[in-house]
């Protein structure tokens, strides 16, 4: 044996044949392919799974709530990241579960997204749509969202409890998002790296109890309320939800659940000995804090309405809008520091500058400069009025001041007033 093993070493040498001869040889080169097929398709196989990468809070809720006939919406803050830079990509989201207790599923590594009605939002916030039946080809069923230069894109997501199984109180409900390119071929499902405690109505006290909480008309429609157990707005929230009205309907919701502009509806656990203390108004196109309102004990006001430990089930706490007014009162600031202007007829003087801002803004902030002065916000373009445009509710810049060309020579200029305007701000006079 050790003879013939030798001379078939020296007669017929074994060896891998060189990637050459892989490529000229037919059935090697046709095994190469169905190889070279097979790999990316196992990988994008492998990223379709639902997975806990890729999607992170900047604000999510701490419950939701449950039940066929009581669905209501859940919004939250997140960024998905590790995108092709500047791409814009479909999307929906709903709730996915990791357990396989109180009627739940473990959709992780599975291409389950989970279960729910996505509530659609536009990236832009104008636009909320609801669908039952989510889908990435179909329009009216998903949305869009474009990354930034690095891949990553923040926003608000959305969506509605079902009465699926994943949502039975207790149970532990992980925001979802499955995303597709513009074609419809699904890339990635990706679930949120915190979940959130499905609540049930109920009149009684216990850790999966909840009770409904709304309010008068306190706010900006399309914008997001936020609930918190307390004063200073730490941690996570109670809730997050819209304020009405969204222009989608949502099927099937609690008796009490109004749809009046500048309102909104929430469950609210009945194990909270704080109870609510802090009602917030966020922007829905970036987050920005537009007002809010607290109260030190849970127990608000107007009748008064005791958020400590409630245990009214589907019956609304209903928050007077006058307890919780979350839009702020536009307010203007500027001061001015100058000191004599002098030229000669025909031409401007030096210009001279000082800040100007405002908050809790609905429209530009406007200065108007007095007779005889020009002024400008970017220090270049001057005339009778200068305008620093708001976003967010926040308006601020230099405001630029200059004795003009054709004042009168014989004009008296230093007893008169810069006007800082805005709608709904109390007018400033700057001297």
């Amino acid at each position: 044996m050790g003879n013939s093993l030798s001379r078939f070493q020296s007669s017929t040498p074994f060896h891998l044949a060189p990637l050459t001869s892989m490529r000229t040889n037919p059935l090697r080169r046709y095994l190469l392919s169905l190889f070279s097929a097979a790999v990316p398709m196992l990988g994008s196989v492998h990223a379709q799974n639902l997975t806990q990468s890729g999607f992170t809070s900047v604000l999510t809720p701490q419950f939701m709530a449950s039940g066929t006939s009581s669905r209501m919406p859940v919004m939250f803050r997140a960024t998905v990241s590790g995108l092709t830079p500047s791409t814009t990509y479909r999307y929906y989201a709903q709730g996915a579960t990791n357990a396989s207790t109180g009627g739940a599923s473990v959709d992780f590594g599975t291409t389950n997204p989970g279960a729910g009605n996505p509530l659609l939002i536009s990236a832009s916030g104008s636009t909320y749509s609801t669908t039952s039946s989510p889908s990435v080809t179909n329009a009216g069923t998903f949305e869009t969202f474009t990354t930034d230069t690095s891949g990553n894109y923040t926003g608000w997501f959305g969506f509605v409890n079902s009465g699926n199984g994943r949502f039975t109180a207790g149970n532990l409900v992980f925001p979802s998002i499955t995303i597709a390119n513009t074609s419809g071929t699904v890339l990635f499902r990706r679930a949120l790296d915190v979940s959130i405690k499905v609540l049930a109505f109920s009149a009684s006290a216990g850790a999966n109890n909840g009770s409904f909480l709304r309010s008068t008309s306190s706010g900006t429609a399309k914008n997001l309320a936020v609930i918190y157990d307390n004063t200073a707005g730490t941690g996570r929230p109670l809730a997050i939800t819209p304020i009405e009205s969204i222009a989608a309907t949502i099927a099937s919701v609690p008796a009490a659940y109004t749809t009046t502009a500048g309102t909104w509806n929430a469950i609210i656990p009945n194990n909270n000995a704080n109870g609510v203390r802090r009602i917030e108004q966020r922007s829905v196109s970036n987050n920005t804090l537009v007002g809010f309102n607290t109260d030190a004990d849970g127990s608000w006001p107007t009748g008064p309405i005791n958020t400590v430990n409630p245990t009214n089930s589907t019956t609304a706490l209903v928050i007077a809008g006058a307890d919780a007014t979350l839009v702020a009162t536009p307010s203007l600031t500027g001061a001015a520091t100058a000191s004599a202007f002098t030229t000669t007829y025909g031409t401007a003087s030096s210009a001279q500058t000082f800040s100007v801002s405002g908050s809790s803004l609905t429209a530009n902030l406007v200065a108007t400069a007095p007779a005889g002065f020009e002024v400008s916000s970017d220090g270049t373009t001057f005339g009778s009025t200068a305008s620093f445009a708001q976003t967010g509710g926040n308006a601020s810049g230099t405001l630029s001041i200059r004795l003009s060309g054709s004042a009168p020579v014989t004009g008296t200029y230093d007893s008169q007033n810069i006007t800082l305007t805005s709608t709904g701000a109390t007018t400033v006079n700057i001297v």
